[in-house]
This record gives structure tokens, sequence and C-alpha cells, in this order.
């Protein structure tokens, strides 16, 4: 089997556990949040089958951006539609200096980050959800801060320790493990940490 057949496998397995996942709530506790939440994750299968099919799915097909053109090509539309899909307040804030150094990945691939980042705050029932793209002399940090319900100690640890592939117990842990593994593949680094009011996830992006 290809490496491009596993990666749609896995990348379908892991959405269909999600779709299951708010189902079972949505029987049980049906608050509109669920129903928003598996419409996503159809979209994210029909999107991920139709790059397969157009042969457009290989993530190591990444194009390079400028640090200007992360801010003029705003993924702020996609921020919006999550921000009315799950009831949650989102604010981006830009703090770049010298545009004109450069950034390699995969558009489709990191909406997938994003998406769960906003659906893990949602999880853990933050209301409030601070992105902050801040570029630093030799690297571009994102910064996802949100003022959910704190994580264990033990599951902090496990998700910084966390490999490609290893399995995470917890489920929740299924949305963080699409955001270890989609960054790994770009070679990005990602550190989740607890603060005073919620948690923090720093993910770091080398220049090109």
């Amino acid at each position: 089997m290809k490496n491009k057949d596993k990666k749609l496998i896995h990348d379908l397995k892991n959405k269909l556990f999600v779709i299951e996942h708010h189902y079972k709530k949505l029987k049980s506790d049906p608050d509109g949040k669920s129903e928003g939440a598996i419409q996503a994750s159809l979209d994210r299968c029909f999107e991920l089958i139709n790059h397969y099919v157009a042969d457009e799915g290989d993530s190591s097909q990444h194009d390079v951006f400028t640090l200007e053109e992360i801010i003029s090509n705003s993924s702020m539309p996609h921020y919006e539609e999550l921000e009315k899909m799950y009831n949650l307040n989102i604010e981006v804030a830009y703090d770049i200096e010298g545009g004109d150094k450069k950034v390699r990945g995969n558009n489709a691939e990191f909406k997938k980050v994003r998406e769960n980042i906003v659906e893990n705050a949602a999880n853990a029932k933050a209301s409030s959800l601070k992105v902050t793209i801040k570029g630093r002399e030799d690297r571009l940090d994102l910064i996802y801060e949100n003022d959910g319900l704190p994580i264990s100690d033990a599951f902090l640890e496990q998700i910084n320790s966390y490999s490609y592939g290893e399995e995470l117990e917890e489920f929740k842990s299924i949305g963080t493990k699409i955001i270890k593994e989609v960054c790994a593949e770009h070679g990005f680094t990602v550190n989740y940490k607890k603060t005073d009011f919620g948690t923090k996830v720093v993910i770091t992006v080398p220049y090109v």
C-alpha cells in the first residue's frame, strides 16, 4: 500500500472517530454544537477523497509563503466559520516584522490543525480563543490560547512527549493527535502549556 493510501485511510478513520463521538453526544445531550462538528467532519471526509481522486492530497507538495502573504491571505473566513459553528469568540492578532521571510506549508492540511484546535477549545468549555501569529527573528510562532478547563498534568506530559503514530488514550486526544501529526509532517514543533486561565498551544514554524 502506498504512503498516500495509508495517509488517506488514517485521516478518514480519525474523522470517523470524531463523527461517532459527536453522534453519541448528540443523542444524549443535543446542544447544536455536535451537529455542526459532525457536518464539518463529513465535509472534511469528502474534501480528503476529492483531493485523493484529483491526486492533490500529497502533503509533500507544500507551497512557500512570505509573512506578508500570510497576513494578506488571512485565514479569518475559516475562523469566522468555526466561531459560529462552536459558539466561540475567536480573536486573531498579528505581530510580524520582516514580511519578506518565508515559510513552507500546505493550506489544506493545516486547515485540519485550526479545526481541531478550535474543537478542542470548545470541548474544554472555553468561551474564547486568542490566536497570535508572531514573527520572530528565526521562526514563526502560531500561538493559540483558550480559557477552557485545564488539562491534567499527566495528559499534558503525554501530549508533549507524543511521537508520530503513537496511541493516545483519552478520546479528546484524537484532535490533538491530528494536530501533532500534521505538524510533524510539516517539520513544525508543537508545545502545550497550562496557563492561569486555560491552555496555550504554540506551534513553531521554521523559515525556509
